[in-house]
């Protein structure tokens, strides 16, 4: 299942049982941290919590919830990666890091699959479209973000 975006994601955490909604309002300072530590240090790391009545320092609820401790377990980690265990990943990287130029036709053809995973990454320092465009403008002008 491919996950392309944040919230995708955390309703495919959902989906899997490990997503914990708290509705109740609860402080952005202080007490969300305090609830997310406590959950962190749980056994397995604790499931994610999406607070979703946040308030803010003046009172007021904030616009957008909050979603802490998403790749806390290694199932999640998992799921967010797409893979059945960790340890396929990093053969994967292995393979990637220590690619050889093979010798002759078949083989450079070979190795184009290989090049066409890599090529989904976009390069360092490459900026693409924000998922809401225009949310850090208002963080910008000095008020907390």
């Amino acid at each position: 299942m491919a996950l392309n975006n944040l919230r995708d994601f955390i309703k495919a955490i959902d989906r899997i049982g490990e997503l914990v909604r708290v509705t109740h309002p609860v402080r952005a300072r202080l007490e969300i941290a305090e609830i997310a530590d406590r959950a962190m240090k749980s056994p397995g790391g604790g499931p994610a919590l999406l607070f979703e009545h946040v308030l803010l320092e003046d009172g007021r609820r904030s616009l957008q919830p909050v979603a802490i401790n998403l790749f806390g377990s290694m199932r999640r980690m998992c799921l967010a990666l797409g893979t059945e265990k960790l340890d396929d990943i990093g053969g994967r990287i292995s393979e990637m890091l220590n690619l050889k130029v093979p010798e002759g036709l078949f083989g450079k053809l070979a190795m184009l699959p290989k090049l066409a995973e890599i090529g989904k990454f976009p390069p360092p320092g490459e900026i693409r479209q924000a998922a809401m465009p225009g949310a850090g403008e208002a963080r910008r002008g000095g008020e907390p973000g």
